[in-house]
């Protein structure tokens, strides 16, 4: 009977309002300052994201500390592989929303991208190139602080030739 008068009780309850983005930011900025501080870090960047929405976007500290920049939002930085971890995820979402397959060729979705030949063409998958396993070898210099476009590094697909067949384990490609 306890139970039930519980049970009834909590039902019976009003639904908590829930808090606001502004009321879950409150205090994020002097948080950051705080972390900033404690931890030494010279500069660092934050964006929130809500529904769909950018609802934060701020820097704290610099991005250059000899000349005093400060770290914006607009601020790159390079961040080693936690591209591949945010590439593989946002690959997971649009195959979830079946925008992308795991496993049909790249083309099919990114009709203009040009490997090295047709065959290359027909048959790399997003699970392929994210799983290493295209034949093509890392060609870091190729991106790594250069002032080429993205068309132009998308182009450099065509140029780079394969060491391992696609698919194959061997593949030392990131």
């Amino acid at each position: 009977m306890l139970a039930v008068a519980c049970a009834l009780s909590a039902a019976a309850a009003p639904a908590a309002k829930e808090p606001t983005v502004a009321q879950r930011l409150a205090g994020f900025d002097a948080y950051m300052e705080t972390l900033v501080r404690d931890w030494n870090v010279p500069g660092i960047g934050v964006a929130v994201v809500a529904k769909d929405q950018v609802v934060l976007a701020e820097g704290w500290g610099f991005r250059d500390c000899g000349k005093k920049l400060p770290f914006t939002p607009q601020t790159v930085v390079p961040i080693a592989s936690n591209t591949k971890l945010f590439s593989a995820l946002a690959a997971g979402m649009l195959v979830e929303e079946g925008k992308l397959a795991w496993d049909a060729p790249v083309k099919q979705f990114v009709p203009q991208i040009r490997f090295y030949n047709d065959q290359l063409d027909a048959t790399v998958s997003i699970r392929d190139m994210l799983g290493h396993r295209t034949g093509i070898t890392r060609h870091d210099a190729i991106w790594y602080n250069s002032d080429f476009t993205r068309k132009e590094l998308s182009s450099a697909c065509r140029t780079s030739s394969p060491r391992s067949p696609s698919g194959s384990s061997s593949s030392t490609t990131t």
